[in-house]
């Protein structure tokens, strides 16, 4: 039986998509069967993973008016990963659901009829409260929070929490926090190291030591209709992807933990929780300190050379230019 996580967070722009597709990408990579549910009328996980829905296909909401999975489940062009895709008609559910029977638990019942097909079943959740996403949060079994690292973010933040909690009271369900994803990271912007260290003493013990980063790549990959491996396999974003599915990997099966992959990603193992080395692979003190010095000792990342030293090369450039000016006044001068 699959491990059903929902995405979930009812703030709109915190990345929910984005890390449902990569992180889709880095389970599958790591050799695990993903079946990547789209439940955002936006749709935006199903175009940017690829797929293109046309008006005569299917969606998600066939299968859930239905009842039957099978109308709408397809195979992706990433190897390891099949979607249900989302279509603008999901919005009119919320409507048309409301006096039906059992309508928390349409999208349990289609699911029901995959998931031992599958290892992992990620679905993509509105940015709502509605209907929709307490269908979502009664077919999963977890619940992971993309949090994008502004005060903003953490106003709705308790309101899900507790939204999770009467799911538990009032029903049978073992509904459990996964984790808090710290999302759209800034390491040189203070508001987001600040807001990181607020999220970590406020929800301890819930919030997952992978960091996701700001970078224009993700944006740029789902342009494409690509995943981050596949645009930019060799980026810092790419990079923490596959940490972060190889750090829920760890949580799902700790009897296998793949040791190669960590020790790859800089890590060593301690139970079945990654700890973090202490010093980045090149410990020069100056490009540790262009990173940040207040920097949450959990964040794993380390950013490209040439990204370090560009304020050193802008103020060498900087400095050169201001010589050959001197240079001049003088020649002029005399």
């Amino acid at each position: 039986m699959a491990f059903k996580i929902s995405i979930c967070n009812q703030k709109g722009g915190v990345g929910k998509s984005t890390v449902a597709i990569n992180l889709s990408a880095g389970l599958a990579s790591l050799g695990k069967k993903i079946l990547l549910v789209d439940f955002d009328p936006q749709a935006n996980a199903t175009s940017g993973i690829g797929f293109k829905l046309f008006e005569s296909q299917p969606s998600v909401y066939d299968s859930l008016v239905e009842e039957d999975v099978s109308l709408c489940l397809k195979p992706t062009q990433f190897l390891g990963i099949d979607i249900l895709p989302a279509s603008p008609e999901l919005a009119g559910a919320n409507i048309e659901l409301v006096n039906l029977p059992e309508r928390e638990n349409k999208l349990n019942k289609i699911l029901s009829q995959v998931e031992n097909n599958y290892d992992i079943i990620l679905v993509d959740c509105p940015p709502s409260l509605g209907l929709l996403t307490i269908n979502v949060l009664y077919a999963t079994d977890e619940v992971l929070v993309p949090l994008q690292c502004e005060y903003y973010a953490l106003e709705g933040l308790g309101q899900l929490l507790k939204t999770i909690d009467l799911i538990r009271e009032n029903s049978d369900k073992k509904l459990n926090v996964l984790g808090i994803l710290l999302n759209m990271y800034g390491a040189r912007n203070k508001l987001n190291q600040e807001v990181a260290k607020e999220v970590k003493r406020n929800f301890s013990g819930r919030v997952f030591k992978t960091i996701i980063p700001r970078s224009i790549k993700f944006s740029e990959a789902s342009s494409f209709g690509q995943t981050i491996f596949q645009y930019a396999p060799e980026s810092l974003a790419a990079f923490s992807c596959k940490q972060l599915a190889q750090e829920i990997l760890n949580i799902f099966y700790p009897e296998i933990i793949a040791k190669e992959e960590i020790q790859e990603a800089g890590f060593e193992s301690i139970g079945h929780e990654p700890k973090v080395q202490n010093k980045i692979k090149n410990n020069d003190e100056e490009k540790i300190n262009l990173i940040g010095e207040n920097k949450p000792e959990e964040i794993l990342l380390e950013a490209p050379k040439e990204e370090l030293l560009m304020p050193q090369k802008q103020a060498h450039n900087e400095e050169a230019v201001s010589q050959e000016m001197e240079s001049r006044r003088k020649t002029i001068e005399s």
